[in-house]
């Protein structure tokens, strides 16, 4: 029976970006290298990249349009709130599955992110064997985006989520922290977590920027490293 895949990249790909400026430096060399099929394992690799990436930002616009869906829902419901700092006890939102929505779509942020962090690394050792004909490590790779003034803090915040999250606990409910002079503004929600510290959503914030930082970093260190050639 015929077999049609369905386009799901497109035009939205860091890598075939990044080829197509390469592309555009005088050497003929460069061009060359630069040339692979979806066939070819580079090719496989870069195609694992694109679907990593877009999966990451799906499930980040999904984590931040469910924090603006709690955070009207808590503006309007004041009163409750209230009711429940004068006697301590849970909030129920109007919709149960909302928390379990969040907690999910987290979940698959921090192993989408983890996932993205790992497949671009593997890309980006074989791109350099292709391209530039050398060897890279994953210490090579965190110096160059550290000299481009990409703080890399977020890895560790990124490598310690995952690793409590599907190895040692599970998320255990939502919370939020109120500010005692405006209680809604600048909402600190966090992921409950049994017998250990909370993650905060913050975190996830510093991941998704962090990456995206990197990416703009590696993407410069290639064009760098490619202009060597010419």
């Amino acid at each position: 029976m015929p077999t049609i895949d369905l386009d799901c990249h497109g035009d939205v790909n860091w890598t075939l970006q990044t080829r197509s400026r390469l592309a555009q430096l005088p050497s003929t060399r460069l061009k060359a290298r630069l040339e692979w099929s979806r066939d070819d394992e580079i090719g496989k690799l870069e195609l694992t990249v694109a679907s990593k990436l877009t999966m990451l930002r799906l499930v980040t616009d999904r984590v931040n349009l469910e924090l603006r869906e709690l955070e009207r829902e808590l503006n309007a419901r004041t009163e409750d709130i209230a009711r429940c700092l004068a006697d301590p006890s849970p909030l129920p939102l109007r919709d149960p599955k909302a928390i379990w929505n969040l907690m999910l779509d987290v979940d698959s942020f921090i192993l989408q992110s983890r996932s993205a962090y790992e497949i671009v690394g593997k890309f980006l050792k074989a791109f350099f064997v292709r391209v530039f004909g050398r060897q890279i490590d994953q210490g090579e790779i965190r110096r160059a985006v550290e000299e481009r003034g990409v703080d890399c803090a977020w890895v560790e915040i990124l490598s310690k989520a995952r690793k409590e999250f599907f190895h040692n606990v599970a998320a255990a409910g939502i919370a939020i922290t109120l500010d005692c002079v405006n209680p809604l503004s600048n909402l600190d929600v966090l992921i409950r977590v049994e017998g250990d510290a909370d993650f905060h959503f913050r975190d996830c914030r510093a991941i998704y920027d962090g990456l995206s930082r990197a990416l703009e970093a590696i993407d410069q260190w290639i064009y760098d490293e490619a202009t060597k050639l010419c």
